[in-house]
């Protein structure tokens, strides 16, 4: 026998069928012929059975009786019950309490199968429901045009990076260029992250994710701007008010800066930790403290490294926030070392030269000595201190005043080493400092949100190491000093454009004096 059994949902039509059906196996109980063929009418009009299933059950049924009607031809007597009143729950028809069994047993079949269904759904509900929980996708897109303005009398200087070539700051430039960026970041669980964002820009320039427009309509690269793993084995607990954070893959920059000494474009490959502690309710420390291969040579055991560390303190007492941190970053094996004479070809000290540099940092020639190619390698080692205070005025919130104050200088710096390998008398141009004020939103979120800011910037030639500053002022590197206007405003939700002018000189050496106009259509998502 089969059962059709239709519904639109556990909660309508299929527990009102089930009703029905439970009702025409109740009826089954009644003990006469009248009452079975009354349950086969019902069944068929309920399509629990076919009308061909019906016809058979009723002969059958009619044989049966036939057998158990006495010899004298007596007839079965129909027993009908007052108005009110119930049947039996006795039945001495079999046929019909054959049919209440099978309908019984498929009905509770069908039921703990739509049952496991709606189970099934469910859970597989919830596991997409935790998964869209678990991962957070974002990213933006930047639109910018750069007009470069040089002054009549500047020198033309060759790249450091190849010394056949001639850097332009001379002839006027403008262009189109944008930045687009895709991230993912997924809580594997309640203390592990996996962060991965995708980005424009060139595998070989750790400073910016630009890609300029202009290339006869060919496609561009897409390089992994961020991939890593970070593990937060300690929140709060009683012994470390805080949270400890573990990092390691291509993270985010772990200091506390501003792009005096780093880009705001550079990530860092290596691992890193973050300690945030809170001293009182009123002052938090913090530790930061990183270690990043910069190079990694195969036939030697001076692999270039950065260290750095970092600890700082914030306070935070009537809407006011003060920030001061003191970092050190130690380079290791940066410093170049010259190659023995040779006839040409590949020196052994070749790897020594930087694998990327902007402008700035002193150099000298790797192959004095020999016949090959002119290979610039760096004239001092870096090893730096960095001091970083921040003032943070909300008291007109959602309207910030931020004062900032930025140090550094290169204590690696060695003139008795410099000289020799450069054949001149190097000043010790070591030192750099930033200071700047913005007034405004802190982040553009929403139409009409405004920020304005000013700063001036003063990076010598060997404060910090030129290929990890910043890439727009002076056109990237040291040895520049100069101004900074801002200005931005939100057009829509998450929309908003920036306008920038960057005015610099090159502190020392041929005269170099370079403006900017960057004008930006920035978009979040």
């Amino acid at each position: 026998m089969s059962v059709l059994f239709k519904k639109t949902s556990m909660g309508q039509l299929g527990l009102c069928t089930l009703a029905s059906v439970l009702m025409v196996g109740l009826q089954a109980s009644a003990g006469c012929a009248d009452t079975t063929e009354e349950i086969i009418d019902l069944l068929k009009a309920k399509n629990i059975i076919t009308a061909e299933e019906a016809s058979k059950i009723l002969e059958r049924h009619k044989g049966e009786a036939a057998q158990a009607l006495p010899q004298t031809g007596a007839k079965p007597v129909t027993i009908v019950m007052p108005k009110g009143q119930r049947y039996p729950k006795a039945t001495t028809d079999p046929v019909a309490k054959d049919i209440r069994e099978e309908v019984a047993r498929q009905v509770k079949q069908e039921l703990k199968d739509e049952i496991a269904k709606e189970v099934k759904r469910e859970a597989s509900a919830a596991s997409a429901l935790d998964w869209s929980k678990r991962i957070r996708f974002g990213g933006d897109i930047r639109l910018r045009y750069q007009d470069d303005f040089f002054d009549d009398n500047n020198s033309q200087p060759f790249s450091p990076a190849d010394p056949t070539e001639l850097v332009n700051r001379n002839i006027d430039r403008d262009r189109l260029v944008y930045q687009a960026r895709l991230s993912a970041n997924a809580q594997v669980n309640d203390q592990t992250e996996v962060g991965l964002r995708l980005s424009t820009g060139s595998e070989k320039n750790p400073v910016s994710t630009n890609d300029i427009l202009g290339d006869y309509m060919n496609k561009d690269t897409v390089t992994f701007d961020q991939a890593y793993l970070k593990w937060t084995p300690l929140t709060d607990v009683a012994v470390m008010p805080g949270k400890l954070d573990l990092w390691g893959g291509r993270i985010p920059n772990p200091f506390t800066h501003t792009d005096l000494v780093w880009d705001s474009d550079l990530n860092f490959e290596g691992v890193a930790t973050n300690w945030e502690m809170s001293i009182n309710p009123l002052l938090k420390g913090f530790v930061n403290a990183g270690a990043f291969p910069l190079q990694e040579e195969d036939f030697s055991s001076r692999d270039k490294w950065l260290l750095g560390g970092q600890v700082g303190v914030q306070y935070t007492r009537s809407n006011v926030t003060y920030t001061l941190a003191a970092a050190y970053y130690d380079y290791q094996n940066v410093q170049g070392q010259r190659n023995p004479y040779s006839i040409g070809g590949e020196g052994p000290n070749d790897y020594t030269a930087p694998l990327y540099q902007q402008m700035g940092n002193v150099v000298y020639d790797l192959n004095q000595y020999n016949s090959g190619s002119t290979l610039f390698g760096l004239a001092s080692d870096y090893n730096e201190i960095n001091l970083t205070g921040k003032i943070d005025i909300a008291t007109f919130d959602p309207i910030h005043v931020i004062l900032l104050g930025d140090y550094v200088q290169n204590i690696g710096f060695d003139s008795d080493e410099v000289n020799p390998l450069t054949g001149e008398n190097v000043p010790e141009d070591d030192t750099g400092y930033m200071v700047g004020l913005t007034v405004g939103h802190p982040k553009m979120e929403k139409l009409w949100d405004w920020q304005t800011s000013l700063s001036y910037k003063y990076l010598e030639a060997d404060a910090v190491l030129d290929a990890f500053t910043d890439s727009d002022f002076h056109l990237g590197g040291t040895n520049a000093k100069g101004w900074i206007l801002g200005g931005q405003l939100g057009l829509a939700k998450n929309l908003w454009l920036r306008a920038r002018w960057l005015s610099s000189d090159a502190i020392s050496g041929p005269p170099s004096a370079i403006d900017t106009l960057q004008l930006d259509i920035n978009a979040r998502f």
